[in-house]
């Protein structure tokens, strides 16, 4: 916790939530083949991947700096 955010960290829980993502989506698209199924959940879990580390990471970076902060100025 009172390390630096990393983009390794955010890539990592970003490929999670990623292959949940196209999980979900490859089980709630009933009624159509795998075939049409695949492609979309592949570019959403792509694209979800690609929002989730640059978020992942700066949001991991503000709570950082306010708990970095609020250390200072409790000494």
């Amino acid at each position: 916790m009172n390390r630096p955010p990393t983009w390794s960290s955010s890539a990592k829980r970003a490929g999670i939530a990623a292959v949940l993502m196209f999980a979900f989506l490859l089980v709630t698209s009933t009624g159509k083949s795998l075939a049409n199924r695949l492609v979309p959940a592949i570019v959403l879990a792509a694209l979800a991947f690609t929002l989730y580390v640059g978020l992942g990471y700066y949001m991991d970076m503000l709570l950082f700096r306010r708990r970095m902060r609020k250390k200072e100025a409790g000494k």
